[in-house]
């Protein structure tokens, strides 16, 4: 399995897989990052993860809020979820 860190590099990943003959998901699994529009529409459909972005913003604004009058910044915690399409498949045993 190839895990990619942003939907980009593993919808590229994954043409360069399958122009080296690769079946994806029958020979390889990829995963992306991000949730980007496009992962619906590549060939096969990307499986990635998606951020909640208003989350993300939100945090950010309060992340630089702290650091700007100088409060400690704590653990930010954001939770993702797997959008599971067809670029992954079961693991052979």
């Amino acid at each position: 399995a190839i895990v990619c860190s942003h939907d980009l590099v593993a919808n590229a990943a994954m043409i360069q897989c399958q122009q080296l003959g690769y079946r994806i998901p029958e020979d390889l699994s990829i995963i992306g990052f991000d949730d980007i529009p496009i992962c619906a529409h590549t060939s096969p459909p990307l499986t990635t993860v998606r951020q909640d972005r208003i989350q993300l913003g939100k945090s950010g604004y309060y992340a630089l809020e702290s650091l700007k009058n100088r409060v400690p910044i704590g653990t930010l915690l954001l939770h993702a979820q797997l959008i599971e399409r067809n670029s992954t498949g079961r693991c052979r045993e």
